[in-house]
């Protein structure tokens, strides 16, 4: 027997329908969006997706602000999609995990670390309050996106949220993975609890969030992740550019796209590539991405340092890194922890068959097509996968496959597609608000008066505690 529902439950599909008679379509100008991306000068998959996004919403004569950190040590160079004045700051402290920490030696590596935002201070609400947003876009779970929910519903704004990390993940692959994965799972579903409406990339994601967090799955819609096929193309391969790194066309070009952490296994990575090298297979390996903590970088080093034709770019700009894809001839990315694959869409519309873990990685490629997929933390199914593209004979097989996966990622997965249907997701939003809007922005007033009126009263002005009991404010049936 199912159970009734309560006026509470929010239904995405109604939120996402066309908009009721009698009102009155949102303007493309009416767009003001202000997006909370607490590392939004940190060039990773989340921010170039939130970049692509605002630069639409601009194209279309909207406007926007992001709230996020500056980092005192990053130049602002002039291919910024946005400008000063769209930028609101807020403060910061350390990502609570070592991968994203700041590490002692950063000026060695090509990471300032990953941040989060802690509050949004009175400037900040000052600046939002003048922007006055139509749309409250969350894309970070901290501590700064839960103040820019509370700002939101004391404000009558509507929030839409983004879901780009899977960090119930990341726990299993740091120390005391028993007692931080409760914390972790308990604090994501809490958050996302405040949000009405959540889009995930993937409908396998959606599921695993219902069942393993317990989040509403009517609050859930899916909206996936775009490609642009003029910049990602095998159009681009160079021989100049694999001259220069010292690689000739007899040699199987093998390339890693992402971040040097524990959790994407560059372990399984490097031990393939060693494994094939005392094999004597004629292979070279292509590094592109960053190393962001020590571990990281002595990982990197050890590489270069023992295994033959190791070449570290570092990190690259998208038309960079279109040259390095259609320059090589196999990625190999066997993180486990990805929420929809953008590396991986990028290598396959670059025409070059890919090699993932089979649950990140099952919904973009089809195991022997488009390349082949392993189970999650198989060295030895990685390794016989790799083999199997760099044998003598095996470049008519590369080439079948990395073609067919070129025409999936441009027939499914169009960027201007992609991008129309978040704006459209936007539109929905501010056309259609909904009673749990309502219900929220009172419940967040209420909170905001019994937290401060605690803090005031009895505690003390420590932000650490507001949040506290915030978080215990708002589990409560208010």
């Amino acid at each position: 027997m199912s159970r009734a529902r309560k006026s509470s439950d929010f239904d995405v599909d109604g939120l996402l329908s066309p908009l009721s008679p009698g009102r009155p379509p949102v303007n493309d100008k009416d767009l003001r969006i202000a997006v909370y991306s607490s590392n939004f000068f940190t060039e990773d998959g989340v921010t170039l997706t939130c970049r692509r996004i605002m630069s639409d919403v601009k194209a279309r004569g909207g406007s926007i602000r992001i709230l996020t950190t500056v980092p005192t040590s990053r130049k602002r160079g002039p291919d910024r999609t946005v400008l000063d004045d769209e930028i609101i700051q807020i403060p910061a402290m350390d990502f609570p995990m070592p991968s994203y920490k700041r590490p002692a030696n950063a000026a060695q590596l090509e990471s300032d670390g990953y941040v989060v935002g802690k509050m949004l201070g009175q400037r900040a609400m000052a600046e939002l309050s003048a922007f006055r947003p139509t749309i409250m876009h969350i894309t970070a779970p901290d501590g700064g996106g839960l103040a820019a929910i509370s700002w939101a519903y004391r404000h009558n704004v509507p929030v839409l949220a983004t879901w780009h990390s899977n960090f119930h993940e990341y726990t299993k692959f740091y120390p005391l993975p028993a007692l931080t994965a409760p914390i972790v799972q308990f604090w994501l579903r809490f958050f996302y609890m405040q949000t009405p409406l959540i889009l995930v990339p993937t409908a396998q994601l959606r599921l695993e969030l219902v069942s393993k967090l317990g989040l509403n799955p009517r609050r859930m819609g899916v909206w996936g992740r775009g490609i642009n096929g003029r910049v990602f193309t095998p159009e681009l391969r160079s021989e100049a550019f694999r001259a220069k790194h010292g690689i000739d066309n007899q040699t199987v070009l093998l390339c890693w796209s992402s971040r040097i952490v524990v959790e994407k296994r560059f372990d399984i990575f490097v031990e393939v590539i060693r494994r094939l090298t005392s094999d004597g297979l004629k292979v070279a390996t292509l590094i592109a991405g960053k190393a962001v903590d020590d571990l990281g970088a002595g990982q990197l080093r050890s590489v270069q340092a023992t295994l033959p034709n190791v070449t570290y770019i570092g990190w690259m700009k998208a038309d960079e890194l279109a040259v390095v894809y259609a320059s090589s001839d196999i990625l190999l990315f066997p993180s486990p922890v990805e929420t929809f694959g953008n590396v991986t869409l990028e290598a396959m519309a670059s025409g070059m068959p890919v090699i993932v873990d089979a649950q990140s990685g099952s919904h973009l490629v089809e195991d022997g097509v488009h390349g082949f997929t392993v189970l999650g933390g198989d060295v030895e199914g990685f390794y016989q996968a790799t083999r199997k593209l760099c044998e003598p004979s095996a470049a008519p097989l590369r080439k079948r496959m990395g073609e067919a996966g070129r025409r999936r990622a441009l027939e499914h997965y169009d960027n201007e597609a992609n991008t129309q249907a978040m704006v459209g997701h936007y539109k929905a939003v501010m056309g259609r608000p909904s009673s749990t809007i309502r219900k929220l922005s009172l419940r967040w007033f209420w909170i905001d008066i019994f937290a401060n009126l605690v803090l005031g009263l009895f505690i003390g002005g420590s932000f650490v505690i507001k949040y506290f009991l915030t978080l215990l404010f708002a589990l409560l049936p208010i």
